[in-house]
């Protein structure tokens, strides 16, 4: 016997407004079939063939055909792919990750792998965006990511293909189809990877000490991305820890720039990091500002005495 792969269902399931006043009892059935049923995987994407769901759940296959559209249509719970024969159920994955983990996010790259669909990827990110933007869960994060990283793969794969394709095919129309299609496609993906953009600098923005010029910061960050595969959000992360270390810990009269200017190539200055380390005396173990408050405390100095160092 395979392994026994388990699919959990929430009893807040049976209190969904959704599914009290708009669902039939068949509707009940059949939604707690799409959630259970042997073909189901971890990312919520899966191929469901009609005449196989037919089968299994008992009914004809115009039957079926119908419920599908109408979870599709009605509820809007689904999105199914005539192309593929896969169906996605939307709002999976808010309720079947209990928690994290790499066998958890392993398991969904590998689903993500499988799917034939690139249309349904896109449209379950597009539909759990705000949803995952807005979790307090790092997972959900995590998830989020790895399906606009399998989208954004594919996207750039087709572009190769495509290229490869206008070069070798001397079929006009055809050209004018493979362009018609590879425009579409970039515009979904470049509408994936402006929200990614937008979601990477309102982290480094959280974390910039002069909230000054965050109309130009947010410019000079989406321009700098989009110029080289090198400038990523990782480096400017780095850059900016390393800056917020220095208005920590350098000069007294150092003030952070305005974020508008920092961001315009300023984060690449060099930073005088070795100033930043505090100099002990030798034989106290402090700094000379920790040796002489220590005194001013004890009443061996005051505010207007001189110091040795």
């Amino acid at each position: 016997m395979g392994k026994i792969i388990k699919r959990i269902v929430a009893t807040s399931f049976w209190d969904d407004p959704k599914v009290v006043d708009k669902f039939t009892p068949e509707d009940r059935y059949f939604m707690l079939y799409l959630m259970t049923n042997a073909h189901t995987t971890q990312a919520g994407i899966y191929r469901l063939p009609y005449k196989v769901a037919a089968f299994e759940l008992g009914y004809s296959t115009e039957a079926t055909r119908a419920l599908i559209e109408r979870f599709e249509e009605r509820h809007k719970v689904i999105c199914y792919s005539k192309e593929t024969q896969e169906i996605a159920l939307m709002n999976s994955l808010k309720y079947s990750v209990i928690k994290g983990g790499k066998p958890v996010l392993d398991c969904i790259r590998a689903d993500l792998a499988e799917v034939q669909s690139d249309d349904l990827i896109f449209k379950v990110i597009n539909h759990l965006n705000s949803w995952w933007k807005a979790s307090t869960r790092t997972v959900d994060h995590e998830i989020r990511n790895l399906f606009i990283f399998e989208f954004q793969r594919r996207k750039e794969a087709k572009e190769i293909n495509n290229d490869n394709d206008i070069h070798n095919d001397n079929d006009n129309d055809s050209n004018v189809a493979t362009n018609r299609g590879t425009i579409r496609a970039t515009a979904s993906t470049d509408a994936v990877k402006s929200t990614i953009i937008n979601d990477e600098f309102k982290k480094l923005w959280s974390a910039y000490p002069n909230k000054k010029g965050k109309k130009d910061a947010s410019r000079h960050y989406k321009a700098w991305r989009k110029e080289a595969k090198t400038h990523t959000f990782e480096y400017m992360k780095a850059r900016l820890d390393a800056y917020n270390n220095y208005c920590a810990n350098g000069p007294s009269w150092y003030h952070p720039m305005n974020g508008g200017t920092w961001f315009n190539g300023r984060f690449d200055d060099e930073l005088e990091t070795e100033k930043l380390e505090t100099k002990r005396i030798e034989g106290t173990g402090m700094s000379p500002e920790e040796l002489l408050e220590k005194q001013r405390k004890a009443g061996f100095v005051t505010n207007n005495e001189e110091t040795p160092f």
